[in-house]
């Protein structure tokens, strides 16, 4: 049987320790993580959830932010047998409502944010254990009677309960197998709900279709800026590079896609919808030559060619996309040797 993409991540974090995880913006500065650093939030934030009562099965809730800690508190969500839900931020409050009665959350990751209309909701549910924020904030940890901690103070409570649930942890983790659920519902490339289970076997199904995508040749860097709450782009963000042992960096939202290009060099991309309208205009630029026989043509075609696979970093082979590309889009990919796939959202697996 394969291993989960829990599974994968600490082992490809033993493997890789010194090597670059994640690369991420936040503060104002560009951070490089390593994965034995990726490994330690996420295995300590999950024994810190034991530590809170967690139990297997229960469900726990993330709204979405750019901050890392969103992603270490997935990954020890699953660690220690949790069902996670991952929603985007201009989800309706009636339907979180309706979700929160299907799905009663144990625990719900607030993020960054400070003040939140799903906060005098989230005050009203029963069996909430813990809201987790980025930062301590005094003023929601009083109003929600002390269930609001931060990540780092939950990180810390495992650190020093890992001896007690260090056989729990252990156990949790070697149990999950791949007709396991991760998520009840996953979540479309607009922020629309689909409620079909996302099983472990599913992640390594697509996994494995992007690894054929990408070519057999090493890959060191995957470069996106999308919604990790979209269960797509979660998948190819943060999940694929873990069974690849490749570096995901996350660009900042709203900055220039070529000039993040040339700067990361990336082997793949995974465009959100502004970077594809963003690019259009530079990949119409591209025109073959009209016939075999037009010289002048051609020599115009290749320096064009020359010109466009430079500014797009020399080293992609692959794009990844949530929506289907526009036909020309495509076109100048298949002229450029660029692999482009997109996500089927109705398909069973998205690209079967």
């Amino acid at each position: 049987m394969s291993l989960t993409v829990v599974q994968r991540f600490y082992e490809v974090a033993k493997q890789e320790a010194e090597a670059t995880a994640l690369g991420v913006a936040y503060d104002g500065e560009f951070h490089e993580l390593p994965w034995w650093f990726v490994k330690s939030k996420a295995k300590h934030f999950g024994l810190g959830l034991l530590e809170q009562g967690a139990l297997e099965g229960e469900y726990f809730y993330l709204l979405s932010s750019p901050h890392p800690f969103w992603s270490y508190a997935e990954l020890g969500a699953l660690t220690v047998g949790l069902k996670t839900i991952p929603l985007p931020l201009e989800l309706p409050i009636a339907a979180l409502e309706a979700l929160f009665k299907r799905f009663p959350p144990s625990f719900f990751f607030l993020g960054d944010l400070t003040w939140s209309p799903v906060e005098p909701l989230l005050r009203r549910v029963k069996g909430l254990r813990r809201v987790v924020l980025v930062q301590d904030d005094p003023a929601l940890t009083e109003v929600t009677q002390g269930q609001a901690l931060s990540f780092r103070k939950i990180f810390n409570a495992g650190i020093r309960s890992e001896a007690k649930h260090h056989a729990a942890y252990r156990h949790l983790r070697a149990s999950l197998t791949e007709d396991r659920e991760m998520s009840p519902l996953r979540i479309g490339p607009r922020g629309e709900i689909e409620e079909r289970p996302l099983r472990y076997g599913d992640v390594n199904e697509v996994c494995a279709r992007l690894s054929h995508a990408l070519g057999t040749g090493k890959s060191r860097r995957l470069l996106s800026a999308a919604d990790l709450s979209h269960t797509f782009a979660r998948i190819v963000a943060l999940y694929w590079p873990i069974f690849t042992a490749m570096q995901s960096v996350f660009a900042e939202k709203g900055g220039d896609p070529l000039l993040e290009i040339q700067k990361f060099r990336p082997e793949a991309i995974l465009l959100p919808n502004d970077w594809i309208t963003a690019m259009r205009p530079l990949l119409s630029s591209l025109s073959p030559p009209s016939s075999a026989t037009d010289l002048p043509g051609k020599l115009r075609w290749g320096v064009q060619r020359r010109r466009l696979r430079a500014k797009l970093g020399k080293n992609l082979r692959c794009l990844f996309s949530e929506t289907p590309l526009p036909g020309e889009f495509e076109e100048t990919l298949k002229l450029l040797g660029i692999r482009s796939l997109a996500a089927q959202p109705s398909a069973p697996n998205f690209l079967l």
